[in-house]
């Protein structure tokens, strides 16, 4: 064989063997993330009515999670639409419907992965309640005597009983006289 014939040969051998580095190489680079262990969603989710516009979401952390995507639905069960994440274990989601319920799952986030749903959590911001006429507090340090015109609604009675007994500090007694 001349030394012109080996050469092309040489080279031919050496563009196939090349061809073939780079198309591992490309193989190797353009295969998917091999499939790690399952990320665990948050194990439980509850949600809490802070005011008339106000829900925060909280969640038990969820192994190896970095982050938290947090959904909310209008109905139970879906869908769901993405509200934003938090790196803590709670959201506060704002700007809501007063006395309207809504439905919470979070997902876990780690390295770009996400979990399954956590549990679904609701609840029913509260209502917007007006004040009844004639309202006036009168007293002493010791007693203190809140007076009306007409009879309050039974969720403005609630909501005044939970709200002076959760602020109290030592004893407070409320009682509602309907005969007024």
């Amino acid at each position: 064989m001349s030394s012109a014939v080996a050469n092309i040969v040489r080279l031919r051998l050496f563009g196939i063997a090349l061809v073939a580095a780079l198309v591992a190489v490309t193989q190797l680079t353009a295969a998917p993330a091999q499939a790690g262990p399952a990320i665990n969603p948050p194990p439980t989710t509850s949600a809490t009515a802070v005011s008339s516009t106000q829900i925060r979401v909280s969640w038990q952390a969820a192994r190896q999670a970095s982050a938290y995507r947090i959904s909310r639905s209008t109905g139970s069960g879906g869908p769901y639409t993405q509200l934003g994440s938090s790196s803590g274990l709670e959201f506060l989601d704002s700007g809501l419907a007063p006395a309207a319920t809504y439905y919470y799952v979070v997902q876990a986030e780690y390295r770009n992965k996400l979990s399954v749903q956590s549990p679904q959590a609701s609840a029913t911001t509260l209502p917007v309640l007006t004040a009844p006429s004639g309202l006036r507090l009168t007293g002493t340090p010791g007693t203190m005597e809140l007076t009306w015109e007409k009879e309050l609604s039974e969720a403005l009675e609630e909501t005044l009983f939970a709200r002076a007994s959760a602020d109290a500090v030592g004893e407070i007694a409320i009682a509602v006289d309907r005969r007024r």
